[in-house]
This record gives structure tokens, sequence and C-alpha cells, in this order.
């Protein structure tokens, strides 16, 4: 399963995005606790990376409240990365409005 994900991670760094989804649809079917999760938030950033915007934002969104609180801080990197690009600023301060609810309590990753 290691190699799974380090083959995931690995086609990201190297825009290979289309590898990464593929190899997404193997990953999903894991079932360890974190995979569920991991897939969401790696689909959603590949379709980030590809500029397909009209997909990831919705799936960002939906994740903020979904996911469990200690993701959702990467979900929340990604969406105010794209409102930044796209010059959204009125999104972007939505998403800050909710940090509260946002922030794990206790972070254990250097985001």
């Amino acid at each position: 399963m290691p190699f799974q994900d380090g083959m995931i991670n690995s086609f990201f760094f190297l825009d290979y995005y289309d590898a990464v989804e593929q190899h997404l649809e193997v990953f999903e079917r894991f079932e360890y606790d974190f995979v569920h999760e991991s897939t969401k938030i790696n689909r959603a950033t590949t379709k980030a990376r590809k500029k397909e915007y009209d997909v990831a934002i919705p799936m960002f969104r939906s994740y903020i409240d979904e996911l469990h609180k200690e993701n959702k801080i990467h979900v929340v990197n990604e969406l105010l990365e794209i409102q930044l690009e796209l010059g959204n600023m009125d999104a972007i301060e939505e998403v800050l409005m909710k940090e509260k609810a946002i922030l794990p309590a206790n972070p254990q990753i250097p985001f």
C-alpha cells in the first residue's frame, strides 16, 4: 500500500496528473482509515493543478465541511491558492471567516 501512495505522490510532483488519477482509482479501494479522505484531497488537488477549477472548487468547498479537522488545512490551502490565482478576494474572505472551524486544535503538520 505505501508503494501505491508513493507512486501517486511521485506522479503528482512530476505533473503527470492523468497517471495520478489512474492510481487514485486503485488507491481508493484499499480499506485503511486514511484512504477515503486522502483520495478526496488528492483528486481535488489534481483537478486544481490541471486548472479544472470548475470541478476542483466545489470539491474543496464541500470537503471543508465533511473532512476531519486535521485534513481541512490541506483543503483550505489549495482553495485559497486557487482563489488567489483567480483574484477572487470575496471567496478568500469567506474561507478565512471560517478559520476557527477549520484549523486543527493540535496541529501535527508544518502547514
